[in-house]
């Protein structure tokens, strides 16, 4: 093949040192070692600092050299003749090297054989943006997939580094997954990232892009012509690209990998707490304590991969489950198996406390609410939105999770940079639901200026919100919220307000309680704006009361008969299936 025609510069090294062996009776002091000679692709990922002492120990001979000629006055230096080789050992040489080539084209390592391998079992460009989320996960983790992508990616890294004309090939040291992960950026970035908006994420998108379209151009050149007919300019630039990609992306992992790991700490702690609460008559084989197990099996193996064994050993031990053997992928495979199953799949670490709450009793449906209406005109919903007939366990376990959720979200404002996403999700949840309760007001357009999503981030991205900004957000919302809600509620919303003031002003003086205390304030403000919410449901069930006094059998009649129907359409497609 043409692309083979031309060897690498680690083969030039090879040869080289062959033929200074059959050329001369000397050891090969070019050569670094004997194994490099039969292997010579550990060539490509050679100490620098032993070259270069390499280097300063043969400079240091000529040094010397020149010194003693000099000293030798005009005495010439006997010249030093070399045999000429025998044409077997010519022929030896040739056979050598003729043999190392046909081994490399026989295992497949020809530069021709690796590019027609990338466009028949990697992934392309076009691939990556035509196919689903779930399809480029999957694609990404197929071994096949890795091998061929891996050798790819190092032989046009060798291949562009080589045609510069230095004397020393680079280490490269490349997680494929790390160079794999700029797909999932570039075409997925929403799946990636938590904020787009981020400094970090914002440099490690801008480095993706162009790192893959290099790579992916260069494969199709390769697919035609020789290196050394391919555009410097195209080729010149891969080993830069490659380098700013990887260290954009360890600059986002380590902070990113700092933040994950604490919400799972703060979710595994939960689970534990929540499954403390379950009564001890509860069966062991239970739907409710069967999710509790998968789901820390789950989290522990996360935790495991994300922040090491140490860490996951210190918050067993923290935790009282020092007993707890590390967790499996076998056992975590089969956790996101039953994860996905529920009725209610979460995402990230938030998932685990959605799957939890597919097995708890949920906010009551608008049937439960016109049986409730149909037996009880008076019935209205608690302060909570639930009713006062709910299982307190499960009440105390929602707690458990709220509660996880705070806390995680002041951790957020205690990392270096602080993290503002959720944050601003708070913001936005409770913009929107003060919107809805107040639409066709002016108060739901006052609550839009007060709560500028837009101007927050930008702040947030330029790093200029300060505590004093934050305040203002909190005291502005609380107004809105006063003019809103009904005059029973003025006096319990006056008093919690006054007291969240004063925890205010301290943490303007103290820095280190001010993401406590601004995540307190958010936690006030949110359950104000459901307080309302539930005035509002308890004043429309007052309103269609007698409505459901004379409907209310007709309508449970016709949601039962529904059900029905539902229930023997699966029964059928279910017993066509098995057939």
């Amino acid at each position: 093949s043409v692309c083979t025609l031309t060897p690498p510069l680690h083969l030039l090294q090879f040869r080289r040192g062959l033929c200074l062996k059959i050329m001369s009776n000397n050891p090969i002091s070019e050569a670094k070692s004997s194994d490099e000679l039969e292997n010579p692709s550990s060539l490509l990922t050679g100490n620098d600092q032993d070259s270069q002492a390499s280097a300063g120990k043969s400079t240091g001979k000529r040094a010397a050299s020149s010194s003693d000629e000099g000293n030798a006055g005009t005495a010439k230096r006997p010249r030093r003749t070399r045999r000429a080789a025998t044409d077997a050992e010519k022929k030896e040489a040739s056979a050598l090297i003729h043999k190392w080539w046909k081994g490399r084209i026989a295992d497949g390592n020809s530069t021709t054989q690796v590019i027609q391998d990338f466009f028949a079992k990697g992934i392309s460009l076009q691939t990556a943006k035509d196919i689903t989320f779930d399809e480029l996960a999957a694609k990404l983790r197929e071994q096949e997939m890795l091998d061929v992508m891996a050798k790819t990616v190092l032989r046009v890294f060798y291949l562009s580094f080589g045609r510069r004309g230095t004397r020393r090939i680079a280490e490269a040291n490349l997680n494929i997954r790390v160079f794999l992960a700029a797909y999932m950026i570039t075409y997925r970035p929403k799946f990636v990232f938590e904020s787009e908006n981020g400094a970090l994420e914002k440099d490690l998108a801008n480095a993706s892009e162009p790192l893959l379209e290099s790579f992916q151009r260069i494969c199709e050149e390769l697919q035609h012509k020789p290196i050394q007919k391919i555009a410097r300019e195209l080729t010149d630039d891969f080993p830069s690209k490659l380098h700013a990609y990887v260290k954009k992306f360890k600059a986002w992992k380590i902070p990113d990998e700092n933040k994950l790991s604490e919400r799972i700490k703060h979710a595994l702690a939960a689970l534990y707490q929540a499954e403390s609460q379950l009564s001890a008559d509860e069966p062991e084989g239970s739907r409710l304590r069967l999710e509790f197990q998968s789901q820390q099996d789950r989290l522990r193996y996360k935790l495991l991969q994300v922040a090491g064994e140490k860490v996951l050993r210190d918050f067993d031990e923290q935790r009282g489950r020092a007993h707890l053997p590390l967790p499996t992928a076998a056992a975590a495979a089969a956790a996101a198996a039953s994860s996905a199953s529920s009725s209610s799949p979460g995402a990230g670490v938030a998932g685990a406390n959605n799957n939890m709450y597919s097995s708890l009793p949920g906010r009551m449906t608008n049937e439960q609410l016109a049986h409730e209406l149909l037996l009880d005109a008076n019935f209205k919903l608690d302060d909570k939105g639930g009713s006062a007939v709910e299982n307190p366990v499960f009440s105390r376990i929602r707690e458990s999770f709220h509660v996880a959720f705070w806390d995680s979200l002041v951790d957020d404002l205690k990392l270096q940079p602080p993290c503002y996403v959720r944050v601003v999700r708070v913001l936005s949840e409770i913009r929107d639901g003060i919107a809805d309760l107040a639409s066709g007001t002016k108060e739901a357009a006052q609550i839009n200026s007060v709560v500028d999503v837009d101007a927050i981030q930008e702040q947030v991205d330029g790093g200029k919100l300060e505590w004093a900004a934050c305040v203002g957000l909190v005291e502005g919302i609380v107004a809105v919220l006063q003019r809103m809600q009904a005059p029973k509620r003025d006096a319990e919303t006056r008093t919690q307000w006054t007291h969240m003031q004063e925890v205010l002003a301290q943490a303007g003086e103290e820095v280190a309680e001010q993401p406590g205390a601004f995540c307190k304030a958010l936690e006030l403000v949110l359950e104000r704006v459901n307080t309302i919410r539930v005035d509002a449901a308890n004043a429309r069930l007052r309103m269609i009361a007698p409505v459901i006094k004379i409907h209310g059998v007709e309508y449970e009649r016709a949601h039962m008969e529904k059900r029905l129907k539902a229930a023997a359409a699966a029964g059928g497609a279910g017993a066509a299936g098995a057939a």
